[in-house]
């Protein structure tokens, strides 16, 4: 018993210094990319150092890498276990910001707010498509090529970096459009998560035959059949949209959750004080709350084929060509300042590279000091 509360409290202290490391790992990375003051650079930089040149490089190094997937992509296959990998990375990098999130949404005194503001925000684009697709353009797509543009004229025509910094704070705007779309996905998996806590199993009906022994459909198959959640699910998904947009069938599927058992106990101890009580039809009812469960339903239902729009706008044509002349211009102008700089300011960086390809064994000075 001292061992659980030991345990309880240490992660209680573990969770609050993890929500204050995220706030100011966020308020960090605020500052240091819109916030903090930076100095006019010369181009070529006279300030060229090591740290730089590293930074430019690998910057160059990711735009090229990103231009290429724009335009031949990657095996998904091929590319399975090092994307498994930096997915990992990732998580583990931003674990103290994904609590912070949660803990901003999901606390006592926010969580029922935030539900009905995601399921306005959720219906709402459902019914209004353009919506995704204007919003797309006018949080990522313009302040983009607005920005890249004011390199170009930075780099080329100045040959100073000053307007682009002027400008800078525009760029996080699609910083607040990848929350909401990250946001949507968050929010599914939230869903289901707590469906899958909830219920145990669901029951498959036709729609308006819940209580007949046979679907009035012969080919609704699964009528009076269980499922798990995540099976359920998908079910949905793909009877919804059988349904409504290919018309391949003619009947729909509704669901009746089956709490766990340990709801049931949980629910008679509280009520009753007593795990093992008969049960009214009105406690069945309750546990059951049909009304939160197809609402649940229905967001999940709605944010999948939010997913499938998602997938369908980042293809679409004038998105890829705004992302590949927008990577372009970046590493052209990246690529020009690293080149240029290098030259003028390191010479010596022929002799770096030769040491760095271990051609010769004697001692070379560093071009940067």
């Amino acid at each position: 018993m001292k061992n659980n509360i030991f345990y309880k409290f240490l992660y209680a202290i573990l969770y609050i210094v993890t929500i204050f490391f995220g706030f100011f790992y966020l308020s960090w990375i605020i500052w240091i990319r819109f916030l903090r003051e930076r100095i006019i650079r010369e181009i070529p930089d006279i300030l060229l150092t090591e740290y730089r040149f590293w930074i430019l490089l690998y910057i160059c190094c990711i735009y090229i890498y990103v231009i290429k997937n724009l335009i031949k992509p990657s095996s998904q296959v091929k590319f399975a276990n090092l994307k498994l990998f930096l997915i990992i990375l990732l998580t583990i990098i931003f674990k103290p910001l994904l609590i912070l999130d949660k803990f901003l949404k999901y606390n006592m005194k926010t969580k029922t707010l935030y539900y009905k503001i995601m399921r306005y925000v959720i219906i709402y684009i459902f019914r209004n498509p353009s919506t995704l697709y204007n919003m797309k353009l006018g949080f990522t797509t313009f302040p983009g090529l607005f920005l890249v543009g004011i390199l170009c004229f930075d780099t080329f025509y100045f040959h100073k970096l000053f307007y682009f910094y002027k400008f800078i704070l525009l760029g996080i705007s699609p910083m607040l459009f990848n929350y909401f779309e990250y946001s949507l996905y968050e929010i599914y998996d939230h869903y289901k998560e707590y469906l899958k806590k909830q219920y145990e199993q669901i029951l498959i009906f036709q729609k308006d035959f819940e209580y007949d022994e046979m679907p009035e459909d012969k080919d609704a198959i699964l009528h009076k059949t269980y499922m798990d959640v995540n099976a359920y699910i998908e079910m949905h998904y793909e009877n919804y949209l059988d349904y409504y947009y290919t018309e391949n069938i003619t009947y729909l599927y509704i669901g009746i959750p089956m709490p766990h058992e340990a709801q049931y106990t949980q629910y008679s101890v509280e009520k009753y004080n007593d795990y093992d009580i008969l049960m009214t039809e009105q406690d069945h009812i309750i546990l059951k709350n049909r009304v939160e469960f197809d609402t649940i339903m229905d967001s999940l239902l709605k944010l999948k084929i939010l997913d499938q729009m998602f997938q369908n706008l980042n293809d679409s044509i004038i998105i890829s060509i705004s992302k590949l002349v927008k990577c372009s211009l970046y590493l052209i102008c990246c690529s020009y300042i690293l080149i240029i700089s290098t030259y003028y300011y390191c010479p010596d960086f022929l002799y770096f590279l030769k040491l760095l390809a271990i051609l010769d064994g004697t001692k070379t000075p560093n071009p940067f000091e």
